[in-house]
């Protein structure tokens, strides 16, 4: 008898595991409960009112996406494009079915949705795999942010450990931090941060950086409740600044804190968490702006005439480059930076191939990060502008 009761109960296990499977597989099956809710200035409008249906149709396919095997560069990168829709862009996307409302709930200031929806797994897939990175990771970062803890230095700062890690993590390339510690307690770092940054972007760059992350952090013990282990707050300031323009991209502070039996280490661990809360921030700033970086590009064995066509040409590709400024032309060789955010190998195909289709006889000699050189044959007829 309770060999049979065995198998009864094993085989609804499997029934139950098939079924749980199937949901999983057929988004027809999975119903998801979202609420969306919005804080309004007085009687909501049905402007703010999409808005609430939005944030709760993006929780549905939050849902479907957390339980997917996405790396978290790419989970974040799915969550800051779907941040960036209204109701009409999700709608359009089309990656949940029509929702059914639950209940809604209405006061002056305040307005909530909750719906039932289905995520459609198969689009949401689709759509995932169609996202682009972030043309920033193709820059070189370097992270300097110098802590103290009760005026004394930290000499291994946790924040800044922090920050570099959450961005390896994420693919970011960035500057050794034994390169930063030669200048970390420099006047140049102190400047920088109280707003004066020629002199630190100058060094980044010679450290082959693009892009600086410049700022401070400290940590000071506070008092802790009797009987309880030692407590610590930290706070963090920092910002992106952009190594050729001087841009700041994103600026920001987070705050936080931690306990533990040692002081020094409740304070590391408060420095840690205050900067991941503000990594969240910065990167969040940093999807919602392109980031733009200036490329050297050069044509060489050229006459006058090539000079203008190619010009031409890079003016024309105008959903890359956002501006061409011509440097120079000397000794058969025209100089160009343009400015745009797409990686420098993006540009060079495009330009190869805009090249091709004008006729332009080109080869591409060089193509690094932030240099495209190409060669001309003199003798081969432009057709540009003929």
């Amino acid at each position: 008898m309770n060999k049979l009761l065995l198998g009864v109960f094993l085989s609804w296990l499997g029934l139950a595991g098939a079924a749980i499977c199937a949901s999983a597989a057929d988004s027809s099956a999975l119903r998801i409960e979202k609420t969306g809710s919005i804080y309004t200035e007085g009687v909501p409008t049905q402007i703010e009112k999409d808005r609430a249906l939005a944030a709760a149709l993006r929780g549905v396919v939050l849902v479907l996406l957390e339980q997917s095997s996405l790396s978290p560069a790419k989970l974040r990168l799915c969550k800051m494009n779907l941040d960036q829709g209204d109701l009409a862009a999700l709608k359009k996307l089309d990656l949940v079915g029509e929702p059914q409302i639950i209940s809604e709930r209405s006061r002056s200031g305040y307005y909530e949705i909750k719906i039932i929806a289905s995520p459609k797994q198969s689009q949401i897939i689709a759509w995932s795999g169609k996202l682009r990175d972030l043309p920033i990771k193709n820059q070189r970062i370097m992270v300097v942010i110098p802590e103290h803890h009760l005026q004394n230095p930290i000499p291994d700062p946790a924040g800044e450990t922090e920050m570099i890690r959450l961005m390896v993590q994420e693919d970011f390339r960035v500057v050794d931090q034994a390169q930063v510690k030669t200048i970390r307690d420099k006047d140049l770092v102190k400047r920088a941060i109280k707003g004066d940054p020629k002199e630190l972007l100058a060094i980044a760059q010679s450290f082959g950086a693009e892009l600086l992350l410049v700022g401070e952090a400290f940590s000071q013990d506070v008092r802790s409740i009797p009987g309880g282990l030692p407590a610590c707050r930290a706070r963090i300031e920092a910002r992106i600044v952009q190594c050729d323009t001087a841009d700041i991209l994103s600026a920001g502070d987070a705050e936080d804190g931690a306990q533990d039996l040692s002081p020094a280490v409740a304070a590391k661990a408060a420095l840690r968490k205050a900067s991941a809360r503000l990594y969240e921030k910065l990167l969040y700033d940093i999807y919602q702006r392109p980031v733009s970086s200036r490329i050297r590009v050069i044509l060489a064995g050229c006459s006058f005439q090539d000079k203008l066509d190619f010009k031409r040409l890079l003016q024309s590709l105008k959903e890359l480059i956002n501006e061409v400024q011509e440097i120079s032309f000397q000794d058969s060789r025209a100089e160009f930076d343009i400015i745009t955010s797409a990686a420098s190998s993006t540009i060079a195909e495009e330009i190869f191939i805009g090249a091709k289709k004008e006729k332009i006889n080109l080869k591409v000699a060089e193509q690094s990060n932030r240099r495209c050189v190409f060669d001309i044959n003199p003798k081969a007829a432009s057709a540009v502008g003929k």
